[in-house]
């Protein structure tokens, strides 16, 4: 649900950018479907984290093996868009990945941590500065990040952490790893995963 109500937002702001070519009526149109959509995805949000978080169970998918470099560059090319109507600027550098580079894993996983990492992108990423996506690769792993530098009025006191720990617990059932830091207001979200 979360996934395509990320991108159906992306394109909502977008409509929502040209309102000089709409008629009155259509802005609210809009801006009751914006509405209602932002208030179906933070529910839904709520509901499986609280599930990973607390009543985690072992995923009935198998995992499947894919290209790296094309997993990422689809994922990429479903957020970038949503992100720029947000105002961020992506930066991205996937050379690392090669055609041969495979990966044991489950997409819908994948794709929960990626929301995961957007969504606080979008809260607190200063958007005066560009939001980097990093592959690196070494002899079994590959290692992807986000990183972008922390808007100053950020406030993250209501934060329950809930969002990193089912990350964490998502990347243990592929074998991986998902980590957070921040330092001198520098933010960093980090996914590792073996290839195959």
């Amino acid at each position: 649900i979360r996934t395509p109500l990320t991108t159906l937002l992306g394109y909502m702001e977008l409509l929502s950018a040209d309102s000089e070519n709409l008629t009155p009526e259509q802005k609210d149109y809009i801006r009751v479907c914006t509405s209602k959509a932002e208030q179906i995805k933070g529910l839904s949000d709520k509901l499986f984290l609280y599930f990973w978080a607390f009543n985690r169970v072992e995923p009935e998918a198998e995992l499947e093996s894919v290209e790296a470099g094309l997993l990422f560059e689809q994922l990429l090319a479903d957020y970038i868009p949503a992100m720029e109507a947000e105002g961020l600027h992506i930066v991205t550098d996937l050379t690392a990945l090669t055609p041969t580079d495979t990966l044991r894993i489950r997409a819908d996983s994948i794709r929960r941590v990626t929301d995961n990492v957007i969504d606080n992108l979008v809260k607190y990423a200063d958007r005066a500065h560009p939001v980097t996506v990093t592959a690196t690769r070494g002899d079994s792993v590959l290692t992807v990040s986000f990183s972008n530098t922390v808007a100053r009025k950020s406030d993250k006191t209501s934060s329950t952490r809930i969002g990193v720990k089912t990350c964490v617990n998502m990347m243990k059932t592929m074998n991986g790893s998902f980590e957070t830091s921040e330092h001198d207001g520098y933010f960093s979200a980090t996914m590792t995963l073996p290839i195959e």
